[in-house]
């Protein structure tokens, strides 16, 4: 299950694309958990403002494999509506 804070009427409104950044990693007791951060520009001119939001941090059932961790992040994509907001 994915532990995720309720950032939905933000990214409704994203006017533009969102970009993602993600991490694995292995607890010493050997949990593996996958981090995802979504981040968009909003505003115009000289007044653009970076805007980063943890989405999601999940246990990755798993490897550390591109099947698992591409899974997860479109969970978190599907989960905030952001299909037609990434390429």
């Amino acid at each position: 299950m994915l532990f995720v804070i309720d950032f939905l009427s933000i990214w409704q409104v994203v006017p533009g694309k969102v970009s993602f950044t993600f991490d694995a990693w292995t607890s010493q007791v050997g949990d593996p958990y996958l981090s995802i951060t979504g981040h968009f520009i909003h505003g115009t001119g000289a007044a653009w403002k970076l805007h980063s939001e943890q989405l999601a941090f999940s246990p990755l059932p798993g490897r550390h494999s591109g099947a698992n961790i591409g899974n997860a992040i479109m969970r978190t994509v599907d989960r905030y509506g952001l299909r037609g907001k990434v390429r």
